[in-house]
């Protein structure tokens, strides 16, 4: 008999933290004993399980008729390069330095 201690029909939300533990350790136990079927193949799953946060903002974008991006708006390079001075960026949030004390 195989011990539950929870229903097997319940779902839990786990933090990434939480996760990584929990496939450290699954991980250490595998290498311990090789001869455990499906340990790997769970671990596999665990580590491409996609967050709650993805999946939400796939369906919210969804149902708006935006198109999901999973990769970013702009690249590194990209933001970069359309960096904008001090200056320009406190102007277009309409803001001003305070002057200097002489």
């Amino acid at each position: 008999m195989k011990e539950q201690w929870h229903n097997d029909d319940g779902a839990f939300l786990l933090f990434g933290k939480e996760v990584n533990k929990i496939i450290a350790a699954l991980q250490y136990l595998s290498n311990k004993n090789q001869n455990v079927p499906g340990l790997n193949n769970f671990i596999r799953k665990l580590k491409n399980m996609r967050s709650y946060d993805d999946m939400l903002d796939e369906m919210i974008y969804e149902n708006s008729g935006i198109p999901y991006r999973k990769d970013p708006l702009m690249t590194e390079d990209e933001e970069l390069r359309d960096a904008k001075t001090l200056e320009e960026i406190l102007s277009r949030l309409n803001l001003k330095l305070p002057k200097k004390k002489k």
